[in-house]
């Protein structure tokens, strides 16, 4: 017979500062399951969750943390939401570590001070530029607050999503073109430099995974290196 409890638990907080009543932990089998917020103060939507540097980071559109500026990403030691540098000045979508660097891509122009295109990484110290960035797609992006209209502005060649696969990063976007390279919204990086990879993708990708030694992209394209697919195909497999 399945015994079913409902616990009621009162958790001090002392590192927040905040006593906080959880009714949660609808249970099977005597197992608890306890949820609690790790921090009420990050302002924004999160789009995407990765660990680095024994840290986790959150990214999207992400604006202050306890009164202090977070431009679109922020890191959690633990205790506290903390600013990644100075930030990213638009949405961010997609999170990676390759080369034991972290990776952000988005709708963004700006990694701190330094002049970006859309992806740019992070040493744990600095911003810094991925060889040139991604362009050659527009889209127009409208930020709205309360009702109004706050900017409006042209995105040129986005990243939604950034994997790592055989010591490579994989890009996917809406794009024609990596640094110097002629590429149709997919492209991997070295390391070093930008290679295009076949004839590309014909629409939207909206999801990058590797299974089982293979990367596997899922989206809105139906052709892939001028070849037909429904939606969801092979990209590479492990030599």
């Amino acid at each position: 017979m399945t015994r079913q409890i409902i616990f009621i638990l009162t958790i001090t907080f002392i590192g927040c500062g905040q006593r906080n009543t959880v009714v949660k932990g609808n249970t099977t089998n005597d197992t608890l399951h306890v949820f609690f917020p790790i921090n009420n103060n990050l302002n924004g939507n999160i789009e995407i969750l990765t660990e680095y540097d024994g840290k986790l980071f959150a990214a999207g559109k992400l604006e202050e943390s306890n009164g202090e500026l977070i431009s679109n990403i922020a890191c959690w030691d633990g205790k506290n939401w903390l600013p990644v540098g100075e930030g990213l000045n638009g949405n961010v979508m997609t999170l990676a570590v390759f080369n034991n660097e972290l990776y952000a891509g988005g709708t963004f122009d700006k990694a701190g001070n330094v002049p970006v295109k859309n992806i740019a990484k992070w040493d744990g110290d600095k911003w810094t530029d991925v060889g040139g960035g991604t362009n050659g797609f527009f889209i127009v992006e409208t930020e709205w607050v309360n009702g109004k209209k706050t900017f409006t502005r042209s995105i040129n060649g986005y990243v939604n999503f950034v994997a790592t696969f055989k010591n490579e990063l994989y890009v996917s976007g809406r794009f024609d073109r990596v640094g110097e390279v002629s590429a149709h919204n997919f492209a991997k990086w070295d390391g070093k430099r930008w290679l295009a990879i076949g004839k590309g993708i014909n629409d939207n990708v909206r999801a990058l995974q590797v299974y089982k030694d293979t990367l596997y992209a899922a989206g809105a394209f139906d052709t892939i290196d001028n070849k037909p697919f429904n939606h969801i195909g092979v990209l590479l497999e492990k030599e």
